[in-house]
Formats: C-alpha cells, sequence, structure tokens
C-alpha cells in the first residue's frame, strides 16, 4: 500500500480522438470510490524457560513473550500486558530479576513494568509492522511459600489498524 493509504481512492480514464469524418471526441469515466480493506490481526504467544531451584524455597522463571502481527496493516500503539499477579497469587510473592529486555524498535513503559501495579511491557507508542516480530525477555523470582504450582500465564496484546479498528490478543468474539 503506497505511502500508507489505504483509501478511498477513484480512479478517472480520460480519452480523445478523432472520428472517421475527422470531429474530434472526447470521453471519461470514474469507478466508483474503493478503500483496501484494513484486517489488523497480531497474535502474542509466552513461554517459560527453565526454572532455577535457588535452594531456599525460591526459584527463578525466565519468561519469554513474543508478539506478532499476523495482520495486512502496521499496528500502531502496541502494547503488551501482563498481570503476574493471577500467575503467581498468594502465599507466593515475586519480583522481576531486572527491566524487561525488549527487541529493537521497542520501548518500555514511563513507569518500570512490575508485573503488578503496572502490568504494561510497552510504552504505547511503538509500531509493528506487517509481518514482524518482536520479543520481550524478562526473569521473575518467585518465593513459593508453599504454593508449588502448577503455575499459568498469558500475556496479552492490542494495537491499532490506520483506520483505528483496535485489535487485541487474545481475540475478544
Amino acid at each position: 500500500v503506497a505511502n500508507g493509504k489505504y483509501g478511498p481512492f477513484t480512479n478517472t480514464a480520460n480519452g480523445s480522438g478523432n472520428a472517421p469524418n475527422s470531429t474530434p471526441t472526447t470521453g471519461s469515466g470514474s469507478t466508483p470510490p474503493f478503500s483496501f480493506p484494513q484486517n489488523p490481526a497480531m497474535s502474542v504467544a509466552k513461554a517459560a524457560g527453565t526454572v532455577t531451584d535457588n535452594g531456599d524455597g525460591s526459584y527463578d522463571v525466565p519468561m519469554t513473550i513474543t508478539v506478532k502481527n499476523t495482520g495486512n496493516v502496521p499496528l500502531s500503539t502496541l502494547q503488551v500486558t501482563d498481570d503476574l499477579t493471577t500467575t503467581f497469587p498468594a502465599p507466593s510473592t515475586f519480583n522481576l530479576v531486572a527491566a524487561p529486555t525488549l527487541s529493537a524498535g521497542l520501548t518500555g513503559p514511563a513507569v518500570a513494568f512490575d508485573g503488578n501495579a503496572n502490568p504494561n511491557l510497552l510504552s504505547g507508542a511503538d509500531t509493528l509492522a506487517i509481518g514482524d516480530t518482536q520479543t520481550i525477555t524478562f526473569t521473575v523470582h518467585v518465593v513459593a511459600n508453599g504454593k508449588y504450582g502448577p503455575f499459568t500465564n498469558t500475556a496479552n496484546g492490542s494495537g491499532n489498524a490506520p483506520d483505528g479498528t483496535r485489535c487485541q490478543w487474545p481475540e475478544s468474539h
């Protein structure tokens, strides 16, 4: 799509010529306005790596989140969220070992992600190009306090198509 424009477009053709008797003639025709369809879509996958047992009742859990633009338009105002309080409920406690590592092209939030008070992993100002994949990695330090799992966790994603259509993962229907 040229210059990020999706329409509406109108195409007009003009013609001119001479009739067999040399009389000049002209004509034109136009298409009705049309636009290219915008089908925003994304996927977010999250995987826990190999858990490290620290030998003191605490564990380090590496996490990798992969976000991909699977639609036909770029996604602006990209955001990925992760609420770790639902993953590691009381009596477990958790904290991040370090700030998340983001792929080139992603920017972190103004208030640091902690999976609790701030579940936002991104600034919300990034754009994910068509077909692009980005990753976010971090390690969570968990003190089990008697709760050893199983634990499940889902990261959520969202972004906007050029026409403002909101795209979310997991998809809501």
